[in-house]
């Protein structure tokens, strides 16, 4: 083993006080300015995947009025995967279609509105028009 000369300290091995507080103190600022955004990304994914949920029912219900060519009844209704949805199908008359023609030929208004809950305002709403024939 080797003395240290006078006046000089044995060499020291670790960190400063300094230093371990200046990169505490830098590590709070990224965290600080990273949280934030972390958190609203994951509340904005959640939002995106509750959108995109209840667009793929909303699709699927028009599907099933507008191109399955069912007769369904004018305001059907239900409950599935936790989203409320609305259809509403409305006879109407094509533009200038008027005289005999307008006890055969109609167009089908086919509304689908779904929403997290009954009384909630639409997250969706997707419409379509079906002609129709041999209006009863």
């Amino acid at each position: 083993m080797t003395k240290a000369k006078a006046g000089r300290l044995p060499c020291q091995s670790g960190f400063a006080l300094q230093e371990v507080i200046l990169a505490f103190a830098l590590s709070v600022f990224v965290l600080g300015i990273a949280l934030p955004a972390i958190s609203q990304t994951v509340a904005k994914l959640t939002e995106l995947r509750l959108h995109s949920t209840a667009l793929s029912l909303a699709h699927s219900k028009l599907k099933e009025y507008a191109f399955d060519c069912a007769e369904l009844p004018s305001d059907y209704q239900g409950v599935e995967n936790g989203f409320f949805w609305q259809v509403s199908v409305k006879k109407t008359l094509p533009n200038g279609i008027d005289g005999p023609l307008m006890d055969i030929y109609f167009v089908q208004n086919i509304n689908v509105k779904v929403a997290s809950n009954e009384h909630a305002e639409p997250l969706i709403s997707l419409s379509a028009h079906r002609l129709g024939g041999l209006n009863p």
